[in-house]
């Protein structure tokens, strides 16, 4: 994607020039937006890389892009006992979790509101971080020959 002689490009930790990794690996020490990437996350072979550069081809940024699995809502039968839901979260959490391994994903992002009991006791979920999530919905459009359509059903009259 280019804006203003300005190139944005995504690719995989592996695809990068030995120059370029040393590079992002001495920024993030340097830069305050990274303090908080734990640099570990570069030994995942399915890290991407988002990269800008300006128009001599320097690069100007790059955005590590973890792959993670996100989990917003629990659907318990009303029916379930404490015990049950108890028992069935466990076993969604170790089926999440051998998931992940095989699919290379660092991380489990459980969004849920601020009041929800789990946050309230914090020495039961030792191994839980709290952050501040902002969600940003990609649009999803239907590409046909470099139509870009809002509504899917406007396709077949562009290809009939």
């Amino acid at each position: 994607m280019f804006i203003n002689n300005m190139k944005a490009t995504l690719m995989r930790w592996c695809q990068l020039s030995w120059g370029q990794r040393v590079q992002l690996k001495s920024w993030a020490n340097q830069s305050k937006s990274f303090s908080s990437f734990d640099v570990s996350e570069f030994e995942n072979p399915l890290l991407k890389v988002a990269t800008a550069t300006n128009a001599t081809g320097e690069t100007v940024v790059y955005c590590p892009v973890q792959t993670c699995f996100l989990v917003n809502a629990f659907v318990v039968s009303p029916s379930a006992t404490e015990e049950q839901a108890t028992l069935a979260g466990d076993l969604i959490d170790s089926q999440l979790s051998t998931e992940a391994q095989r699919a290379g994903v660092s991380s489990l992002l459980i969004m849920v509101p601020d009041n929800h009991p789990a946050l309230l006791d914090n020495e039961k979920f030792g191994d839980f971080q709290t952050c501040r999530v902002y969600q940003r919905n990609f649009p999803l459009t239907v590409n046909s020959g470099g139509i870009s359509l809002r509504k899917p059903a406007q396709a077949t009259q562009f290809l009939n």
